[in-house]
C-alpha cells in the first residue's frame, strides 16, 4: 500500500492548506505554521478512515442480504 498523498499549499493570507488523499478520499484543513502539519496529518487520516467506514456501512445497508 502506498503512503497517503499529503499536499501543502501556501494561501494568500499566509495560512497553509493541508490536504491528505488516501483510499480515494481527500480531507483538508488550514494551519498557521508548518510545525502543526504532522498533528493535522494524523487528524486528517482519522477523518478519512471515519469517512471510509461510514461509506462502507452505508453500502452494506443498501444491500438487501
Amino acid at each position: 500500500m502506498s503512503e497517503p498523498a499529503l499536499d501543502i499549499e501556501q494561501m494568500p493570507d499566509d495560512m497553509l492548506r493541508v490536504s491528505l488523499t488516501m483510499h480515494g478520499f481527500t480531507a483538508h484543513c488550514f494551519v498557521s505554521s508548518m510545525h502543526l502539519v504532522d498533528e493535522k496529518r494524523r487528524q486528517l487520516k482519522d477523518s478519512i478512515l471515519r469517512q471510509a467506514v461510514a461509506t462502507y456501512q452505508s453500502a452494506i445497508t443498501l444491500c438487501d442480504w
